[in-house]
């Protein structure tokens, strides 16, 4: 679809979570598979990587006229920002050197909304709880801010982090068109 010389790209939606006190609490333990815990400076290279990785599902790498090695610089900017002036939780591995299994983004906007930026798991590890872990994690650490709201914005095709949010108790708010415009 084309709307004033702009190509429609995908659907975004706004999802958001207003009720935080249910929300996920701190384990004591670890679990067997690994634990989640805040991003520190020397997982900076492994998150750039995984990023990379990641987000090839975006309009970024959608947009036939972005070229590829574009949007994975955008990712490597985009986490690297988020690292120095928002919060990253992180997902590791039990075992001594193990990849990082996933991560999400935390900002905290004014009037006290949190936004979840990004939320990535490896591959290998899908399925198995990480995103909806993730999720709450970040959640509960909206509300230690004293956050009153969090929000999220996703594709609407990608119905697997749909779920994930769906399952962490956030609810649809808006879908919108994304257009890109290029002259």
């Amino acid at each position: 679809m084309r709307k004033a010389g702009a190509n429609r790209i995908e659907t975004r939606w706004l999802l958001s979570r207003s009720r935080l006190a249910s929300a996920y609490k701190w384990p004591t333990h670890s679990w067997r598979e690994g634990w989640i815990r805040a991003a520190k400076r020397t997982d900076l290279a492994a998150l750039i990587a995984l990023t990379r990785q990641l987000h090839q599902n975006t309009r970024f790498f959608k947009d036939p006229r972005f070229p590829r090695s574009k949007a994975m610089r955008l990712y490597s900017l985009w986490i690297r920002r988020d690292y120095q002036k928002s919060h990253i939780l992180v997902a590791v591995g039990s075992r001594r050197k193990a990849p990082l299994i996933g991560y999400v983004t935390c900002e905290i906007l004014p009037e006290k909304i949190g936004r979840i930026s990004l939320l990535g798991v490896r591959e290998k590890y899908r399925g198995q709880g990480w995103g909806k872990r993730l999720t709450k994690a970040a959640v509960a650490w909206f509300r230690q801010r004293r956050c009153r709201l969090v929000q999220v914005i996703t594709q609407g095709g990608n119905r697997s982090a749909i779920g994930v949010y769906h399952a962490s108790g956030f609810r649809m708010k808006q879908r919108d068109a994304c257009f890109h415009a290029w002259f």
